[in-house]
Formats: C-alpha cells, structure tokens, sequence
C-alpha cells in the first residue's frame, strides 16, 4: 500500500511539474518585429499614441521582446536602451515612440499651422492634414511616394463626429491630438528609403 501511494505521489509530482514548464513556454513572448512590439504595448496599457518608423533598404527583424509584464514607460525605457535608433516621450496622456534606423530628414517632423477638424474617422482626419501644403511641400521635398494603406473596419470610436482644435504644432503633434481624441487610437508612420525607392505609409493600426 505504501509503495503505490509513494509512486501515486511521483505521479502527481511529474505531471504538475510538467504543467508549469508547458504553462512557462507558453507565456514566453513570440518573436516580434520591434513596430509590432512597441504596438501591443500602447494597445494593452489603452493609451493614445504613435509610432514613427524610418529605415532604409531593411526590415525590421523579429526577435522577442520580454518587456510585456513592465509598466508602459518602464517597457519603452527598456527598449530605448536594448534597441539602436529607439526613442519615446510622453506628451500628456499620449505616447510617442520613433525607431530611426535611417537617419535622414522624415516627414513627421514638418511644421503645420493651427486649424480646427470636424471628423467622423481617423482616417479622414489623417487625410485632411496629409493635403495641407506643408505636408505635401515636405513630401515633395523628400520625394516620397504614398504606399497604398489597408483602411479595414471603422471602429465603435467612429460613429460620432468630433470637433478637433489643432494648434500649430508638427504632423507628429497632430497625429497624436487626434490619436488622443478618439480615445486610445495607434496611428504608425513609415517611411523607407531605399535607393530610388523612397515611400511613406500612414495606418491607424488600432482604432
């Protein structure tokens, strides 16, 4: 009776050890591209913000990133020390997080004059700054090229319209203003340099 109650408790012992190793691999962070990463964490603390993406000719490599279980600003700040051309600033409620691995003038940066939105969706509000003659000058003078963007689906956030003041600030500033009016949207700007190739895509990756 003894030895079968002692192999019933190796038993046992074997299967919850093995249900924490499986439970410990599973909770391990997949491979990311950085972008993707820096993402998941605005989206899981529910804040507004924005991230700036400028490269060259390559990508963004996947690698995993264990900073998910950090408070937001302490999983930025580790980033920005692991990660080459990573930086981040919080302005009010909203984050703003740029990986330049380019190191060439961005569009982000140009100056645009104050002026007042009255918007149902991000989109439209993004495309209203994206026709101002600063944006397009600056587009111009960087000859960029707009890479077609994947809109999807409004969101529950976009059934009203919003009256959006903009005071004169940067395209970045901007973007971020409206991030924080809709609530906790995510807008991402990259723009790729590569030989003749020199585009922008402007996405509202979450809504």
């Amino acid at each position: 009776m003894l030895d079968v109650d002692l192999r019933f408790l190796l038993c046992t012992t074997i299967l919850l050890c093995a249900g924490t190793n499986s439970a410990q691999v599973a909770a391990k962070a997949p491979p990311r591209a950085l972008d993707v990463a820096v993402a998941d964490l605005l989206r899981t603390a529910a804040v507004p913000g924005g991230i700036e993406v400028a490269r060259d000719c390559g990508q963004l490599q996947s690698k995993t990133f264990e900073v998910a279980s950090l408070p937001i600003g302490e999983a930025l700040a580790s980033l920005s020390q692991s990660e080459s051309g990573v930086t981040w600033q919080k302005i009010g409620g909203s984050y703003l997080v740029t990986i330049n691995s380019g190191g060439g003038p961005v569009l982000a940066s140009v100056e645009v004059p104050a002026m007042k939105l009255k918007v149902r969706t991000l989109a439209e509000a993004s495309d209203t700054l994206l026709q101002l003659k600063a944006v397009r000058q600056r587009v111009a003078d960087l000859e960029l090229s707009e890479a077609p963007d994947n809109l999807g689906f409004s969101s529950i956030n976009e059934r009203r319209t919003r009256d959006i003041s903009l005071p004169a600030a940067t395209f970045r500033d901007d973007l971020n203003a409206i991030a924080a009016a809709f609530g906790a949207a995510i807008w991402e700007l990259d723009q790729r340099h590569c030989g003749a190739s020199r585009t922008f895509r402007l996405s509202w990756i979450s809504k």
